[in-house]
């Protein structure tokens, strides 16, 4: 899920920001975006699809065990004021838009005024339920249709916070024999030929395929922590090679899928690599992706990944009424897309996540 958590409270850390995390971030959450919408053009016939999502989501992963590691793993011990500060900090990030865009789309779909396939069923009494509670896509209470399609790696990373994390911290004295660069390696590529090997029938966005990336992903996040804090080899190895490895990243999720027609899984052993890399600020990618327009984009990304399927789903409900050439379509429908996005989310960041986040904050704390 993209969210920036690495603009940290004083409250938690004091300590650096890294500005190439929040710039990648945003650059996945945009990359989201895009394949959504080349998928709603595809829908139409007007275009091949060309672009995938996936790849991006299990970036997400890996970067929040990272980033979590980073503002919580200083403590010495899982004390209950520091508990009560990590879940209050957690349900005030996530909470506000996952709360507001959910509203947005019920209201939408109960107005009757745009038809939305599948969507019906995600408004019953217990499909609501799981969703408010962010049991959307967890294995065994698995929902297959939502109100909003990107929310299940929410839904995942919530659970994530709330299960994973406490262990991870338990585990922290252990964390160097597992933390070998092989062991990481191998992890991700075993998720990508679990990935690959899915049966055409099961989603690997729903139930326990969407439960091992996040699982794997976020302790793999949290293994690099380790690498950072210890500035290992392996940490010297991806800053040296930082910018070969973002473009090889972003080159396999890009360029293969054009010669398989699939998922570029394969791209997900390089994540943890990139990531890595991009912790230091001396390569060009990373003074690329530090740039303050990149940078914006990772601090509105939560709600680029939130509302753009609202936004999609209205301007699909718009463009077959107009009396347009295809070329013209897939330009207005693109720009209208990338463009009403970036807005909604800028106003959604400064008037809802923002002062959502603090008000919660505020007033949880207190209690």
């Amino acid at each position: 899920m993209p969210f920036n958590i690495l603009k940290l409270s004083s409250s938690v850390r004091n300590t650096n920001e890294l500005p190439a995390l929040t710039g990648i971030r945003g650059v996945a959450a945009t990359g989201v975006l895009f394949a959504h919408i080349n998928a709603d053009l595809e829908d139409w016939s007007l275009m091949e699809k060309y672009l995938y999502a996936q790849a991006y989501v299990d970036l997400f992963f890996i970067l929040s065990g990272f980033v979590i590691s980073y503002v919580y793993m200083t403590k010495s011990e899982w004390a209950y004021a520091y508990v009560k500060k990590f879940y209050i900090a957690r349900f005030a990030r996530i909470y506000p838009l996952q709360l507001f865009s959910l509203t947005i789309a019920l209201l939408i779909l109960l107005s009757n005024v745009l038809t939305v396939e599948n969507l019906p069923n995600a408004i019953s009494h217990q499909a609501l339920i799981k969703q408010v509670l962010l049991l959307n896509a967890m294995p065994v209470v698995t929902l297959n249709n939502t109100l909003i399609f990107t929310s299940w790696s929410v839904s995942i990373e919530w659970w994530l916070y709330i299960l994973v994390f406490p262990i991870l911290f338990t585990l922290k004295n252990i964390r160097k024999y597992l933390a070998s660069p092989l062991i990481i390696t191998l992890t991700m590529l075993s998720v990508v030929v679990f990935l690959h090997n899915l049966p055409d029938d099961v989603r690997f966005t729903r139930g326990w395929p969407a439960w091992i990336r996040g699982v794997s992903g976020f302790s793999v996040g949290w293994l690099i922590h380790y690498h950072y804090t210890k500035r290992t080899k392996f940490s010297v190895f991806c800053q040296k090679y930082c910018t070969l490895l973002v473009s090889g990243w972003m080159l396999t999720i890009l360029i293969l899928p054009q010669f398989t027609l699939q998922q570029p899984w394969v791209a997900l052993v390089l994540s943890p690599f990139v990531l890595m890399g991009l912790c230091y600020d001396t390569s060009t990618a990373s003074k690329l992706l530090s740039n303050k327009a990149i940078v914006f984009l990772g601090d509105i990304s939560y709600s680029i990944y939130m509302l753009h399927p609202i936004v999609l789903i209205i301007l699909t409900n718009i463009f077959p009424f107009l009396d347009l050439s295809d070329a013209l379509v897939i330009i207005l429908f693109t720009s209208l897309g990338v463009g009403l996005t970036l807005i909604t989310s800028s106003i959604s960041y400064n008037y809802i996540e923002k002062p959502g986040r603090n008000w919660l904050n505020r007033k949880l704390y207190k209690r």
